[in-house]
């Protein structure tokens, strides 16, 4: 009996709760990000020095890897790849869901509702295959352009 008469909690209160906890979230974001960019400028600095240095010293500078940056892209490619084909979705679809039960007396509505969640994650399906067919390595006119890159001792020079 105790526990049938407690009140519920005010919305008033409630609200409180919400936009102090949306403040936290976003303190915490904004300080993270300025952290970042902080430790990604120090990092170019730092970059930058040390290449400075090196053509000081007289040593040559050294070009990145044409299949690394390639290897890398692709493997950034395909995870933005596979996450835009199971994320959108489900998140679609659990918006829809959850969304869609007010509106059950009207069919009309819950058919755009369902359609509309239909078109996005077929957008996504669409986007993340065109990122995938983009994203493959080049075709070079050296047949062992690749594995030339990778290891250059291993192919003599034709």
């Amino acid at each position: 009996m105790i526990l049938a008469q407690t009140a519920a909690p005010s919305t008033a209160g409630m609200w409180m709760v919400g936009i102090a906890a949306g403040l936290a979230v976003l303190l915490v974001t904004m300080t993270f990000l300025v952290l970042l960019f902080r430790y990604l400028s120090a990092a170019r600095q730092l970059t930058h020095a040390e290449r400075m240095r090196s053509l000081e010293a007289g040593l040559p500078m050294q070009a990145p890897e044409e299949a690394k940056i390639q290897a890398k892209f692709l493997y950034n490619a395909f995870w933005i790849s596979f996450w835009l084909v199971v994320a959108v979705p489900a998140a679609a679809f659990s918006a829809v869901s959850f969304g869609a039960k007010p509106a059950n007396e009207s069919v009309a509505l819950s058919i755009v509702i369902w359609s509309g969640a239909t078109l996005a994650s077929i957008a996504a399906v669409v986007c993340a295959t065109v990122l995938m067919l983009k994203s493959r390595p080049r075709k070079t006119d050296d047949p062992d352009g690749p594995r030339r890159a990778a290891n250059p001792g291993a192919y003599p020079e034709k």
